[in-house]
C-alpha cells in the first residue's frame, strides 16, 4: 500500500460504535500506561538526587494526578511549580 492509499484509509476510517463504559476502560488503560512512564521519569531523577546525597529533586516531566497519588502514597512530598514560562516542573522531596 502506498502513502496515498494509507492516508486515504486513515481519513475515511470507519469507527466502531462503542459504549461509554468501554471508552472509559480504554482511556483509563492508556492513563495507566502513561503513569508508568511518568513514574519511571520521576524515579530516574529521584535516584540521581540520592546519588548526589540530596533529599529533593526536580522533575521536568508532566505528572498526571494518578501518578502524583502513587508517589504520595510512597511517602514523597510533591509540589507542582509548573508555569507557562518554565513549563512542567515538579519538586519532589522525601
Amino acid at each position: 500500500m502506498d502513502q496515498r492509499e494509507e492516508l486515504y484509509n486513515q481519513q475515511h476510517a470507519i469507527y466502531q460504535i462503542i459504549t461509554a463504559d468501554y471508552a472509559k476502560k480504554k482511556a483509563s488503560g492508556n492513563v495507566s500506561d502513561i503513569c508508568e512512564l511518568e513514574l519511571q521519569a520521576a524515579m530516574q531523577v529521584i535516584y540521581n538526587a540520592i546519588n548526589e546525597g540530596v533529599t529533593k529533586c526536580w522533575c521536568y516531566t508532566y505528572l498526571h494526578e494518578q501518578c502524583l497519588e502513587k508517589l504520595r502514597k510512597l511517602g514523597y512530598k510533591i509540589t507542582n511549580n509548573s508555569n507557562q514560562r518554565d513549563g512542567d516542573l515538579f519538586e519532589i522531596k522525601w
